[in-house]
């Protein structure tokens, strides 16, 4: 037979396993797009979880060229239940649960998804998010066969044994409880803390206050550990340490303390949540109050709110982009035990 009539057979064969795989009922699998590409069910396997160096560059388009052609879509669910990896990541945020409906929500918490999610479609994973009580997420990340989970804010404790046991790999992330059966990935808050009072300090500003949800009795959380690093500043300087100032990190919280924070004495405000600064500063220029020049206020985060707020906030970077990379690494290579603590650094813009 010609090399001419070969090729022509082998177009009609291609042609008609088409026809046969699309004629048929039902939702293409992963034998449809092995037959209509002509490779192994293995092959096709391969280039849909991207071991591509495993096949040739050629194999590889026209296994995704069918693919395309047949609308193949992986069920990660039957994957997770026959043992093999689900590729999925589950985020718990507890504190989006305890928000009533339509309560203020820290934007922080949607950029950290967002980049988050960026960063594991790079690697090949996929996202789901939850928000409510221990009880809940655990519940939730047994039923849904998660290959990893992200613990957001979760407060020092035990950790769940139904996790361990399950085999589910969990990072906490701004959280300060760790052993050798998780992973950590936070900032440097005492750092974060100590950099936004030495901003007040350095332009001049002596009586300094803390503006946030600081409760005296936890002493391991987010907003302690900030306050801790602006009474070592203020410290450091031979100032009073900083006067607490009660607040939840919402925008409404921020401008309703306005007033009381303006007639307290204090010249520069360390605020360890932008969205409150943002309210803050809008509180402060309704009563009449020039900001930097009669209170100088610096926020915590570096969202991107805080280059629109006028004057634009200065504030500090708790490095988002190392910090959610960070835990790609961990979780892809698995690395239990990890601790990776980013240093936060200062943006100065208008506010101080």
């Amino acid at each position: 037979m010609s090399r001419e009539r070969s090729s022509r057979k082998s177009s009609n064969t291609r042609r008609r396993t088409r026809r046969t795989v699309k004629d048929r009922l039902g939702k293409p699998t992963i034998a449809d797009v092995a037959a209509v590409a002509e490779v192994s069910v293995a092959t096709v396997s391969y280039v849909i979880n991207g071991r591509t160096n495993e096949v040739s560059p050629a194999t590889a388009d026209r296994v995704r060229d069918a693919v395309r052609e047949l609308g193949y879509v992986r069920n990660l669910a039957a994957a997770a239940l026959t043992g093999k990896k689900s590729r999925l990541i589950a985020v718990i945020v507890p504190e989006a649960g305890k928000r009533t409906e339509g309560s203020d929500i820290n934007p922080f918490y949607g950029e950290f998804v967002f980049r988050f999610e960026q960063q594991a479609r790079k690697y090949g994973y996929g996202l789901c998010v939850h928000g409510g009580t221990e009880e809940e997420y655990i519940q939730f990340l047994l039923e849904r066969g998660v290959e990893s989970a992200v613990l957001v804010g979760v407060p020092e404790r035990a950790f769940p044994e139904s996790l361990v046991r399950n085999d589910v790999h969990c990072v906490l992330y701004d959280s300060f409880d760790h052993n050798r059966v998780h992973s950590l990935v936070r900032t440097n808050e005492v750092k974060g803390g100590y950099l936004a009072a030495e901003r007040l300090i350095d332009i001049g500003k002596k009586h300094i206050v803390f503006a946030g949800d600081v409760d005296p009795n936890r002493k391991n959380d987010v907003m302690a550990m900030r306050y801790e690093g602006a009474v070592k500043a203020c410290e450091m300087a031979g100032l009073n340490p900083p006067r607490l100032f009660p607040l939840q990190t919402s925008y409404d919280d921020g401008l309703r303390a306005a007033e009381e924070i303006a007639n307290s004495g204090a010249d520069g405000v360390v605020v360890p949540a932008d969205i409150l600064a943002a309210g803050l500063i809008e509180g402060l220029q309704n009563l009449g109050r020039n900001v930097p020049a009669h209170l100088a206020v610096v926020g915590y985060d570096n969202l991107q709110m805080s280059r629109f707020v006028r004057p634009r906030l200065t504030t500090i970077d708790q490095g988002l982009q190392e910090k959610v990379e960070a835990l790609m690494q961990i979780i892809h290579n698995r690395n239990v035990g990890d601790i990776r603590i980013i240093d936060p650094r200062i943006v100065v813009r208008e506010s101080a």
